[in-house]
């Protein structure tokens, strides 16, 4: 509504403290002596999250960008005009596309881990997650009919944990990192007094993406082993030329080096091949 309160129409939408820090912006905002391009970056109300309720009765999740423009008039600033946006697309992109890098950085920290580690810990590794994960899936099945009991979400926390400690020895962090957020969906579950079919969903979730985590593994092995078995991973160093070693490009940085090895105190050689 034009011309109406905006800090009352935003405050059943936002926390308190975003309330109070969107009031203390519009005040610098309304100060004269505060130029409006440098503040802009403060904007507490750059992609705010909305939960709005469908008539379905579904959740659905928007991001609302607020831009706020001054209207000088004689020299004085009247009064903001403040517009809305609705950047949800953009934002999901933009969080896709980190989760995606992320994903990408990921699986190429655990390829060069693949490439160095000792295929057999590998293969054991997996043998007894696998194995642990078949366990909490079948007790998730169970208590589908049964109901799950407190004393299965500690069995589930013990080899959760167990997973993660030899994740973690083999520097598998990304699985790592999985399975501690597993932990803490755990101890939530723990710390309620009565569980219900609708609380294992998350459970059951998480332990179909550790899954898909511990298979892409399993393919990443049989794509290296593939590899290995073809051509030979350690490069074959050619042979020494002692022409080539006192060529002037060779001698020239030869030179450098030893310069910069003097400069810092330090002996260095340098090899060409």
């Amino acid at each position: 509504k034009p011309g109406g309160d905006f800090l009352a129409l935003l405050k059943p939408m936002v926390s308190q403290k975003t309330l109070d820090t969107t009031k203390e912006y519009i005040e610098l905002l309304l100060r004269f002596d505060v130029k409006e391009k440098l503040v802009a970056s403060l904007n507490p109300l750059d992609a705010l999250e909305i939960n709005t309720t469908r008539e379905n009765g579904t959740v659905e999740t928007r991001y609302l960008n607020f831009r706020f423009n001054r209207v000088v008039d004689k020299g004085k600033i009247t009064h903001l005009l403040v517009t809305a946006s609705d950047i949800t697309r953009r934002v999901k992109l933009e969080r896709e596309l980190i989760n995606s890098e992320r994903q990408v950085q990921d699986q190429m920290a655990m390829m060069v881990y693949i490439l160095q580690a000792d295929p057999s810990q590998m293969r054991d590794f997996l043998e007894s997650s696998v194995a642990g994960l078949n366990r909490i899936n079948e007790a998730l099945k169970r208590g589908s009919t049964s109901g799950v009991a407190t004393a299965d979400i500690d069995h589930f926390f013990r080899i959760a944990h167990r997973i993660k400690g030899d994740a973690a020895a083999l520097n598998l962090q990304a699985i790592a990192t999985s399975l501690h957020s597993f932990e803490d969906l755990l101890q939530g579950l723990r710390n309620k007094p009565q569980l219900q079919n609708e609380d294992l969903l998350p459970v059951i979730v998480r332990v179909r993406s550790i899954y898909a985590e511990l298979h892409a593994i399993q393919e990443a092995m049989a794509r290296i082993a593939q590899v290995r078995g073809v051509v030979n991973v350690e490069p074959i160093k050619p042979a020494h030329d002692p022409v080539r070693q006192n060529s002037p490009f060779v001698t020239q940085w030869r030179s450098l080096t030893q310069q910069i090895a003097q400069r810092k105190g330090k002996k260095a050689e340098l090899t060409y091949q």
